[in-house]
This record gives structure tokens, sequence and C-alpha cells, in this order.
């Protein structure tokens, strides 16, 4: 009897590393892989780093190639500023001014810090009799020092001699501020203003303004081009001056220039005079690729 419980013991300690040996052929963690791959884990299971990836670009903060340059022709009558340098104080056609303004990757910018107000002006004046037209490329930063309307950029037309503020006299003020446009009503600093499909904040928007005073015609229309309106010259705000030059009716994009958004009444206003840019103590706006051409007998 106890020699056939040693044979017995025997033979399993003589089978006990063969089960052992097959046991281990039949796992596949011990295939010499070291990490799993696929489900992201090291052989431990401990998880894997993720493969590197490139950091974020930021956004170039110059305005867009001025594709449209050679469209207007000096020949033509155009005044061009794409602002690829500061101007300067004896420039005859531009003239910059306000505390903390500056011209810096091809746009006409504004120092942070402060608030104060700045502008553009151009000083070639408009006689009327056709249309005048200025075109150029508009930014605004969503920082906004004040929510009233008033604290914007305005656009000036039909100015006195070399105007720079909206509070001298009756004349055209136009206003762009985030994602809406306005106009200056009779009596600063009221403004009345009216949403667009779209915000200046978003990136740069090409604006045109044309103000025609040819024979039987006295409004001005503003036009935008983005990508809102995929590349398209699209009209967004519409001023036409009564016969008396004194009242005017105002059509904006949001009813389709199908009636009129706001009466104005005031002083007549005349056909002729000077075009400017005026920022009243507002932050983070960038211009560029201004053109402009003071009467194009079209």
């Amino acid at each position: 009897m106890k020699k056939h419980i040693c044979l017995m013991l025997t033979l399993i300690l003589l089978l006990l590393p063969l089960s052992c040996l097959s046991a281990c052929g039949d796992n596949p963690e011990s295939t010499g892989n070291a990490d799993n791959t696929e489900n992201g884990t090291a052989a431990g299971g401990a998880p894997t780093d993720p493969p590197p990836t490139d950091p974020p670009t930021e956004k170039p903060t110059a305005p867009p190639v001025f594709a449209e340059k050679l469209k207007y022709d000096p020949a033509d009558g155009w005044m061009i500023q794409d602002f690829s340098a500061p101007v300067s104080n004896d420039d005859p056609l531009w003239k910059t001014y306000g505390a903390n303004c500056f011209v810096e990757n091809g746009a006409f910018v504004y120092d942070f810090d402060t608030t104060t107000t700045y502008g553009l002006q151009v000083l070639t004046p408009y006689e009327g009799g056709g249309v005048t037209r200025l075109d150029f490329d508009l930014k605004s930063d969503a920082y906004r020092c004040d929510a009233n309307p008033w604290m914007t950029l305005f656009i000036g037309l039909r100015l006195p001699k070399s105007a720079t503020t909206t509070d001298g006299g009756t004349r055209l003020w136009f206003t762009f501020k985030g994602d809406e446009i306005g106009i200056r009503a009779e009596d600063w600093p009221a403004v009345e203003c009216f949403p667009l499909p779209f915000d200046f904040d978003e990136g740069f928007t090409r604006v045109y303004i044309e103000d025609d005073t040819r024979e039987g015609m006295n409004e001005i229309r503003i036009y935008a081009d983005n990508s809102k309106f995929d590349g398209q010259k699209t009209m967004i705000f519409k001023l036409v001056i009564g016969g008396d030059d004194k009242t005017a009716e105002l059509y904006t994009y949001r009813n389709g220039f199908e009636t009129s958004e706001l009466t104005l009444e005031g002083a007549a206003i005349p056909k002729s005079g000077y075009a400017g840019f005026w920022i009243h103590h507002a932050f983070g706006y960038e211009i560029a690729n201004v053109a402009f051409n003071a009467d194009m007998k079209e």
C-alpha cells in the first residue's frame, strides 16, 4: 500500500511543471508585448499617455489682405490708407488725432489702458453731385468700456471742415458697435441703434459707404461683406433724405428695407462736406484698409 502511494506522489510531481507550462503558453498577455496599446493601458493596467499633439496656434491679429486694392485706382480719384506706416503729421490726405492711438499690424488701433476720444480725418472734402465712397475693414473687441450706445465708433459724413466730434451742428454720424448699427439723433448724445445679423466682434468686416447725391438722389447706403453674407456685398442700412433736406427716413436690413424705422427732422442737411472716423470712449476698435473717393461720377 505504501509503495502505491509513493508511486502516485512521484507521478504528480512529474506532471505538475508540464501543466504550468501549458497554461502559460495559452495566456495572451505573455506574448512579449509590454503594452496593450489598443486599450490605452500598460501591461500592469496603468493608463498610457496619449500621443503628443501640436499646440493650438493663435489667430493672427493683422487685418485681411487688401484683396481689392488694385480696384482702388488713384487715377480714378481713390485715396488709399493701408496703415503700412504711421500717418505722418504733414500728410495732405489723412490726419489722426487723440492720445494713445497708433498704427499696428496694418490697422489703426487704440491702447487699452485708458479711455479717451480719437479718430481719423479725411482731409479732402466732397462737393456732391456724384457718389462719394468710403470703404474700410472694421473689427471691434468684445470688451467694451461702457454699455451706452454713444460710447462707440462714429462715421461722420457731410461734416463741417475738419470736424472731429458729433456735438457740433446737425450732420450725419453713423455708429458701429457689436451687433448693432445706429445713427446719431438730433440732440447729442442721443443715438438710435438697430440690430445686425452679425457682430463686428467676430472678425474683420468690409464696410462700404455710398453717399449718393446724383441728380434726383439724396441717400446714404451702407453695405457689409463678411462670412455671414458669404462674401457678398450686402446692404444693411439706408438713409433717404427728403426733398426739403430737413427730414430723413431710415431703413434697415432687419425689415428688408420695406418700411421706415425712424424719421429724423432738423436743420437742412448739406450735400457736401468732409468724412471722418471718431471713436468716443470705446475700446478695441481696429480700422484697416481705408479707401475714399470724393465724387465718383457714375
